[in-house]
């Protein structure tokens, strides 16, 4: 398995790359020459989005894509950590229909040293 984690070249601010069309134009040229894992984030601004208008060029079977749940962005808050279940499960949600698929094949909790006590993962009720 070959993967990308799609913050670089997706994420705007990182150095010239945020050229919407590049970016595409980088994941698509991946997906079809073997890459077949995507590692995304809600954190990664607009990735998902980007991600979103190349995957349904793609056909389903032949990536594996994951996505991250618990650290956010926001233009009005620097660092968004919220791993309760309601924004964890929304988050989800959010990141299928961006991504315009039917499921994600993982979902990891981000960067989830940040939250403020373990137990509010641990404990979530599912």
């Amino acid at each position: 398995s070959s993967g990308i984690n799609a913050e670089w070249p997706l994420r705007p601010g990182f150095k010239d790359h945020s050229d919407s069309k590049a970016a595409k134009a980088v994941i698509e040229y991946a997906l079809k020459h073997g890459v077949n894992y995507i590692d995304t984030s809600p954190w990664y601004i607009n990735s998902e989005v980007l991600l979103g208008e190349v995957l349904p060029n793609i056909s389903r079977s032949k990536y594996i894509i994951s996505s991250k749940c618990g650290r956010y962005y926001s233009e009005d808050i620097l660092e968004w950590f919220d791993f309760s279940f309601d924004r964890i499960t929304e988050s989800i949600d959010a990141s299928i229909k961006k991504l315009g698929c039917k499921y994600l094949d993982i979902c990891f909790c981000h960067d989830i040293e940040f939250a403020p006590t373990l137990e509010i993962v641990i404990n979530a009720e599912w």
